[in-house]
């Protein structure tokens, strides 16, 4: 496994074209109600004035959110993740919704964000700069929630990254919309797109296209695997996604690799969960049962390319995953998960919450 932390400017610009094709979820409905009957972090809401300083100051985690699918699927999952509650404990929790108009609209522009949704972490001086008027995201330091897979922001990874953001130095947090000169491109494009900063990372790759001569280049790449994912047309069977996967068959870059083959597994699990509420029990002709092997085994694929830093959450994941339906996988596939259970035990150890929850699973495949 590779320790270059694994990003994709190059997929996350058509990560939204894919999540759309998705059905919106049963209950999306729902949207207009409360968002505390769905995600309860006691988020404070306007006027911001003062609502941050109350008590010891602590680091502001802030969540931009919209009435759409993929905000809805990730409050419903985070609702229930006992996990990711105690990740973000130590914050002081703010939800913006720009919908609404506003002084949430006011400070997500000074955020920079337009899409959602989007986890922000800040110091609470940064907080009141936003707040105040004084300062936008390009002159602070901002430690965007970054989804470790290239899909959606999965609560086993958003726990993980909070975990890593409550401990971080703020001066290892390049400005949102600044890469460091020389910095690794791949790791700049994800900060920049998990940040919300779509044209920033727009022009990143663009200027860096414009100064690499190889085709075989990393920006080349990112660029060529960029376009695969924008057309994702499908070709074959209709359950692949063959432009993506052709393209990934030409890959030999590691954290090209492992972006493109996670963002397969999470957008066929997406699609699993679609063809379970269906009517009919398919998505796109498709039963929930191929969707969630094709899930299984992208996941497999992306492991293979998995880097040191994501191997944690990422294997986590898999096995829950792998685990979802015991009576579809083989000898192989259980053999394949008691590996990667091994592999979390010797990066974390036996005590781990992560660790323990992957054993019980595993546990109940033998």
């Amino acid at each position: 496994m590779h320790r270059a932390l694994p990003v994709l400017l190059a997929l996350a610009a058509g990560l939204w074209a894919l999540l759309a094709s998705t059905p919106r979820p049963a209950g999306a409905a729902e949207a207009a109600a409360p968002l505390a009957d769905r995600w309860d972090l006691g988020w404070a809401r306007g006027p911001w004035e003062g609502r941050v300083t109350d008590g010891p100051p602590r680091r502001v985690l802030v969540y931009v959110r919209a009435d759409s699918a993929p905000c809805l699927a990730l409050e419903r999952a985070a609702g229930a993740d006992a996990e990711m509650a105690r990740a973000a404990a130590p914050f002081k929790a703010v939800v913006l919704e720009p919908e609404a108009g506003g002084e949430d609209a006011r400070l997500a522009e000074a955020l920079g964000i337009h899409t959602a949704p989007r986890l922000l972490v800040l110091e609470p001086a940064s907080w009141r700069q936003l707040v105040g008027g004084t300062a936008v995201a390009a002159d602070l330091p901002i430690r965007p929630v970054r989804a470790i897979t290239g899909g959606h922001l999965e609560p086993i990874g958003v726990a993980w990254e909070l975990e890593r953001a409550s401990t971080e130095s703020p001066a290892s947090w390049p400005q949102a919309r600044s890469p460091a000169p020389g910095a690794d491109p791949v790791l700049a494009a994800e900060w920049l797109e998990a940040a919300g900063a779509f044209a920033e990372a727009e022009a990143f790759l663009a200027d860096g296209l414009a100064g690499e001569r190889s085709p075989n280049g990393i920006f080349h790449r990112m660029a060529r695997l960029r376009a695969a994912v924008r057309s994702h047309t499908v070709s074959g069977a209709a359950d692949s996604e063959g432009t993506i996967e052709a393209a990934l068959l030409m890959e030999s870059d590691p954290r090209l690799l492992y972006r493109g083959w996670s963002l397969l597994a999470s957008v066929f699990e997406r699609r699993a969960l679609a063809a379970a509420a269906a009517a009919e029990g398919t998505y796109r002709g498709v039963d929930a049962r191929r969707w969630e092997r094709r899930a299984r085994e992208t996941s497999r694929m992306a492991w293979r390319d998995c880097p040191d830093e994501a191997a944690l959450p990422f294997g986590a994941l898999l096995i829950e995953r792998y685990g979802a339906r015991p009576a579809d996988l083989d000898s192989l596939d259980r053999a394949f998960c008691g590996a990667v259970l091994g592999t979390l035990r010797g990066l974390a150890g036996n005590q781990h919450p992560r660790v323990q929850r992957a054993t019980e699973v595993v546990g109940r495949l033998r």
